[in-house]
C-alpha cells in the first residue's frame, strides 16, 4: 500500500527583500514521519516551514499537505513558532481551549479535551494559572497542549524548545518523543542542536547557506521508543549520526 505524503515540497524558490533566500527545494515526508531540518543561521529555516503551513507562498514551486497544493493555511496543519503561543491575558485552561471554541466545540467538550492533555503534560493543577505563573518549560509544555488538542495532522514545530536549559530540554524532547509515537502527527521539526535532531528523526535535512537547498539527507536508525533505551543520547551510534550530520553541516555552510 503506498504511504500517504504528508508533506511534498517540489521546486520551491523565495526570494526576500530582492534576494534569493530558498531555491529549488525539494522534499517529501510521509505521514506519520518525525523529521528534522538543520542548517546554518538565517538559511532560510522558519522561512521554509512559512511556505509549508501556508502562511506564505513561494515565489516558484509547489507545496503540497496531504497531497492538496497549498495556497492558504491548511485546517490540519498546526504550527509552533519559537515565540511562545500562550495569550498572556488568558489562563492556561483558557488557551489550550481557544481553538476547540473557535472551531465551534462546545465548551465543556473543549475543557473536557483541554484537561486531558494539561494532564498528560503534567500540567492539570495548573489550568487555572496565568502563563507568566508557569516556567518556561511549563510555558513550553502548555503550548504543545494549546496546539495537539487541535488534533493537527501534520505539525510544524520551529525551535519548539529554543531558550530552555539542556535538562528541561531533553525531559520535554522525551516527553514529545512518546506524544508523536502515540499519536503519529507528522512532524517537522527545525532545530539549531544537531543532537537534538538526530536523537528526535527518523530523517535529518540539513540545509545549505543562502540560496538555501537541501544540501544532504540522512536516514536515522535509532530505536522509535528512544526514550525507553538508557544513556542513548550519549551511544556509540547517536554519536556517529552526529558526526556525520556536523561534517555535513560544516560543508554546507560553503556552499552559496
Amino acid at each position: 500500500m503506498r504511504a500517504m505524503k504528508a508533506v511534498e515540497v517540489t521546486g520551491v524558490k523565495k526570494l526576500g527583500n530582492g534576494k534569493v533566500v530558498l531555491e529549488n527545494v525539494d522534499m517529501e515526508v510521509n505521514e506519520g514521519e518525525f523529521v528534522s531540518i538543520v542548517g546554518p543561521q538565517a538559511c532560510g529555516k522558519s522561512t521554509l516551514l512559512r511556505l509549508i503551513a501556508g502562511l506564505d507562498q513561494p515565489d516558484a514551486g509547489k507545496i503540497k499537505i496531504l497531497e492538496e497544493e497549498v495556497s492558504k493555511p491548511h485546517p490540519k496543519v498546526g504550527m509552533i513558532f519559537q515565540e511562545t503561543l500562550l495569550f498572556p491575558w488568558l489562563k492556561i485552561i483558557d488557551n489550550v481551549t481557544f481553538g476547540p471554541i473557535s472551531r465551534g466545540v462546545e465548551k465543556v467538550e473543549a475543557e473536557r479535551e483541554a484537561t486531558k492533555w494539561l494532564e498528560s503534560f503534567g500540567l492539570a493543577k495548573f489550568a487555572d494559572k496565568w502563563p507568566y505563573e508557569l516556567s518556561g518549560g511549563m510555558q513550553r509544555r502548555a503550548t504543545i497542549a494549546m496546539m495537539m488538542v487541535n488534533q493537527p495532522k501534520v505539525l510544524l514545530c520551529d525551535e519548539l524548545l529554543g531558550g530552555l536549559d539542556l535538562i528541561t530540554r531533553n525531559a520535554i524532547a522525551d516527553e514529545f518523543l512518546k506524544l508523536w509515537h502515540e499519536k503519529k502527527p507528522t512532524v517537522l521539526y527545525v532545530t539549531h542542536l544537531l543532537e537534538e535532531a538526530v536523537y528526535l528523526s527518523q530523517r535529518v535535512y540539513v540545509m545549505s547557506a543562502k540560496p538555501s537547498k537541501i544540501y544532504e539527507t540522512f536516514e536515522i536508525d535509532l530505536p522509535e521508543k528512544r526514550w525507553e533505551v538508557p544513556n542513548l543520547r550519549f551511544s556509540e551510534k547517536c554519536a556517529d549520526y552526529v558526526n556525520k550530520v556536523r561534517e555535513a553541516f560544516v560543508e554546507a555552510m560553503k556552499v552559496a
